[in-house]
């Protein structure tokens, strides 16, 4: 059995910034392109679900069998804060350990 895989990328930031109709028009030709895996590097500060345009629009991806997937975002004023945080959203954050470990 051969399984295949098809990538897709969607150009929504710019040197200006971004849009978020520009975003939401990229998600939309995701899921009617029949994706299966929706992947988004942008967070920011959390909203309400109503009021998060990216929770809303991924929504709408996952009832149609979409894994999504997002970062957790950085943009919040506040330390620990995360951004998308719907339940239908796979939200991946990194970190770091800023030590040595020295040894001889």
């Amino acid at each position: 059995m051969m399984f295949t895989a098809r990538i897709a990328a969607y150009k929504v930031c710019y040197a200006f910034g971004y849009s978020g109709s520009d975003i939401l028009a990229a998600m939309d030709t995701t899921v009617s392109d029949g994706v299966n895996i929706m992947s988004l590097s942008l967070g920011g500060v959390p909203k309400p679900y109503y009021q998060d345009s990216i929770a809303i629009a991924t929504l709408g991806g996952f009832q149609q069998g979409v894994v999504v997937s997002c970062s957790v975002g950085n943009s919040s004023p506040y330390s620990s804060i995360a951004g998308n945080v719907a339940p239908w959203i796979m939200t991946l954050a990194a970190s770091y350990l800023d030590k040595s470990f020295p040894s001889t």
